[in-house]
């Protein structure tokens, strides 16, 4: 059984934490990466993954996760591997959860996606072996169809937000989308391996359709879209057409 977990986090023993470890001075910090680790370190690979933090401005995060345990499970067997720094930052008797109910065949369900809408594209080939790396779905549209037209995006009437919808429904054929825009955008560096990444980071509110439950369940279970480990991917649900709330 799937459920929705909620993890209070606190913001500056994080930031204390994070520093403490080696991932930076407060402001460099990829703080997804850090609740990657944490996280791991805490509940394991893959327990709380894909998640999503709301409120990061503030003293207090909320951050969301699915998992195949409920709370109680999961704090019984964190209560093992947390370090007593650890406990600073997340308190295991605070940690919230609930079953998350079946879906049906041609329900409407509202959502709220953080996505890094990227392709893989190939840059270069040594000794017979493509390097690849990953590329702004945007640019690489771009790119491949209006290469020789600065203008040829707006030309054809594709917008960043069609681009990155059109990138989500591909990710999405267990439902169809009735309605979808994006709420939010920006350009923002990542760290991963070690090396620093620069790519989109979007935000999707919309409606959906559900044509095959069980497909949406597990694309629940494992997120949308690269980088899930990361703090991307994690559908948020709504009711439809309401407004996503800002945690």
């Amino acid at each position: 059984m799937l459920h929705l977990i909620h993890l209070p986090i606190e913001a500056r023993s994080f930031a204390q934490w994070a520093g403490n470890r080696g991932f930076g001075p407060k402001g460099t910090q990829d703080n997804d990466a850090v609740l990657h680790h944490l996280l791991t370190q805490i509940f394991g690979r893959q327990a709380l993954q894909p998640f999503r933090v709301f409120t990061p401005e503030q003293a207090n995060w909320s951050l969301y996760g699915y998992a195949d345990q409920d709370a109680a499970t999961l704090a019984e067997q964190a209560r093992f591997s947390i370090t007593p720094d650890m406990m600073e930052v997340v308190s295991l008797e605070r940690l919230r959860s609930k079953a998350m109910p079946e879906a049906k065949m041609g329900q409407r369900i509202g959502f709220d996606v953080r996505i890094r809408p990227v392709r893989r594209a190939s840059i270069e080939k040594i000794e017979d072996v493509e390097k690849l790396r990953e590329r702004d779905a945007f640019l690489a549209e771009a790119l491949h169809d209006h290469a020789d037209n600065k203008s040829g995006m707006k030309e054809a009437n594709r917008s960043r937000e069609n681009v990155y919808v059109d990138w989500l429904k591909e990710r999405m054929p267990w439902a169809t989308l009735e309605t979808a825009r994006l709420a939010h955008f920006q350009r923002r560096r990542v760290l991963r391996n070690g090396k620093g990444i620069e790519g989109p980071d979007a935000t999707i509110h919309g409606t959906m359709v559900i044509s095959d439950p069980v497909q949406f369940f597990e694309a629940l279970r494992k997120g949308i879209g690269r980088h899930s480990a990361y703090g991307y991917g994690m559908m948020m649900l709504r009711p439809p057409d309401a407004l996503a709330p800002d945690r």
